[in-house]
């Protein structure tokens, strides 16, 4: 990036305009002009051949100085001035740098001391400070130069004298340098606005010669479609060739000052008469684009009259459809009532001759349980107390086995229902224990027939190898 020490470093060193002998406000096209001419003289080949003149005639002038710019810097200031960014860059620099000698002066006028100080605060805060906004900018310079004061202070040894404060110098010199930046926008906004115009005008130029070549193509299209019989032609391409043809030229190609006072009555009269026709043809145009209006309004409602019958007569058959399916449903529903009606009629009528049946049945089933129920009361009570067997070893044994049923009996019923609950216990338990020997047995019978069957095979196996040995001595012996 440019710094300001880099641009001036003292009041001797040149800038990139007076290189290029140019302006500040100059244009890039004055900047180029300059840039060309200074290159044929500057340029080593243009040097070459005039130390060669001088070397042939010796009275040949030199036209080169100590102060002329060189080549190489000719070359420089031209590539950061051609670009509008870094031209732009380096003119605020420019202004910081003018401002920083300006602020090193009017310090150096209160004391020698502070001039090293200020140059510093310039490169590390004001520069920067001019690409910020102006708000941020001036909160910086405030606290800068509170700094600046400090720093000054310290340098002088702590014995600051009176009337050196920096707060109005760089406060003003800031302000300068923000009204120098104002006015280099202002000029980069001036050259843009002049170009833009420059532009706009070449523009403008070529529209008009565009609008000359369009008026030439379509006076020759009118002019040919005229020559075709029932050509189409509307009314503002008739006044078009009207006031462009019959309005400049008459048909016998004469200009009009030429023409007698009768030729020039006729041309008014043929131009009257003319436009007449083209108001009328205007007037027809205008009630043809309303018909076609009003036209395109009916197309609209017819089509969409359309579309609403044809909606509404998918509406019917679908209603029809749904009516056909109604009808067609209620028909299954009336034959399967029907069936049903049948198939229930034939049930009440079985049930009907049934009923006697059900009911003998239940008789013989009623008078069957009560039997069943006497007898197992006889058989229970005949195993509890053995009244009914005549064997009296008999009966001392049933005695015995059911000692303990015939003991708990009792004549209470509260310990009747208990010893009733109680046995209906014990003989479930009992029946699990059955159920569990049953199984028990039904696999130690099955593992009989097992050993049984292995058992004969192995008696086999025994009576092969025993006429084995009879037979042949052992010749027989098998595995």
């Amino acid at each position: 990036p440019l710094r300001a020490s880099n641009v001036i470093d003292d009041t001797n060193q040149r800038t990139l305009y007076e290189i290029l002998q140019a302006p500040p406000t100059a244009t890039r096209d004055e900047l180029k002009q300059r840039f060309v001419t200074l290159s044929k003289t500057l340029h080593p080949d243009a040097q070459f051949n005039l130390n060669h003149q001088q070397n042939d005639t010796v009275t040949v002038p030199s036209t080169s100085s100590s102060d002329d710019p060189t080549f190489s810097e000719v070359v420089t200031a031209w590539r950061v001035l051609s670009n509008p960014t870094t031209r732009k860059e380096y003119d605020r620099t420019l202004f910081a740098a003018y401002i920083t000698k300006d602020i090193e002066r009017a310090a150096s006028d209160v004391t020698s001391a502070a001039a090293p100080v200020v140059n510093s605060f310039f490169e590390k805060v004001a520069l920067p400070a001019l690409r910020r906004t102006t708000a941020a900018a001036a909160a910086a310079v405030s606290a800068a130069t509170d700094d600046l004061n400090k720093k000054y202070k310290e340098n002088d040894g702590g014995s600051k004298q009176p009337g050196v404060d920096f707060t109005e110098v760089v406060g003003a010199a800031f302000k300068a340098g923000a009204n120098a930046g104002k006015v280099i926008d202002r000029m980069e906004l001036e050259e843009k606005g002049e170009a833009l115009y420059a532009r706009s005008k070449e523009e403008m130029k070529r529209a008009r010669e565009l609008q000359r070549t369009l008026v030439g193509v379509v006076t020759d299209r009118i002019r040919l479609s005229l020559q075709m019989p029932k050509a189409v032609i509307t009314s503002d391409e008739a006044k078009f060739y009207l006031e462009r043809v019959l309005g400049n030229v008459t048909t016998q190609g004469m200009e009009e000052s030429l023409m007698t006072e009768r030729e020039q009555e006729a041309l008014a009269m043929r131009r009257k008469v003319v436009g007449m026709k083209i108001s009328a043809l205007e007037e027809t145009e205008r009630g043809y684009e309303g018909l076609l209006q009003d036209d395109e309004k009916v197309k609209l409602e017819y089509e969409a009259m359309k579309n609403d019958v044809a909606t509404a007569e998918k509406n019917v058959e679908a209603a029809i459809q749904s009516l056909e399916d109604a009808k067609a449903a209620i028909k299954r529903a009336r034959l399967s009532l029907t069936q049903k009606k049948q198939a229930a009629t034939a049930l009440t009528t079985a049930l009907y001759h049934y009923e006697p049946t059900y009911k003998r049945s239940a008789q013989s089933v009623s008078k069957k349980l009560d039997e069943l129920t006497h007898h197992r009361e006889t058989v229970r009570r005949a195993l509890v107390n053995g009244n009914d067997n005549p064997e009296p070893k008999l009966k001392s044994l049933i005695g015995s086995i059911f000692h303990r049923s015939s003991h708990e009996t009792a004549h209470d019923k509260d310990e009747e229902e208990e010893t009733e609950r109680r046995l209906m216990g014990e003989i479930l338990e009992m029946m699990e224990r059955e159920k569990e020997l049953t199984t028990e047995c039904g696999k130690a019978r099955d593992r009989a027939v097992n050993l049984k069957a292995t058992s004969k095979k192995l008696k086999a196996r025994s009576e092969v190898l025993r006429q084995g040995l009879i037979n042949g001595g052992g010749s027989g012996v098998t595995n």
